[in-house]
């Protein structure tokens, strides 16, 4: 019974802008991604305030696709904000993860 009821307590993710998002217990944190509930804008913040805080404004747009692929990492296919060429190297990745000539192939 009483691990029934921690189960049903929510926690608060605090994420690196401040905002607040409740998660359940009842999913395996392991298995959660942190960033499926987030909104494209709250997504957009989140990496606007990482890449100012920690100086990476120059490969900011390069952190919004990466964090878009990170949050549906199966579904990137269907992510506008990726080019062909994005698609082909996140393809490749599936394919050939182990290959160790993947940077040399196109």
């Amino acid at each position: 019974m009483a691990d029934e009821a921690k189960a049903k307590v929510p926690t608060i993710e605090y994420l690196e802008n401040g905002i607040e998002r409740q998660l359940s217990q009842k999913v395996d944190i392991q298995h959660n991604n942190p960033l499926s509930g987030l909104s494209p804008a709250e997504l957009h913040d989140q990496v606007e305030v990482f890449c100012v805080k920690y100086g990476f404004e120059d490969k900011a747009d390069t952190f919004h696709k990466a964090s878009m692929v990170a949050q549906r990492p199966h579904d990137f296919e269907s992510i506008q904000e990726l080019s062909d060429e994005d698609k082909h190297w996140l393809r490749r990745e599936i394919t050939s993860r182990h290959t160790s000539s993947n940077w040399r192939d196109s």
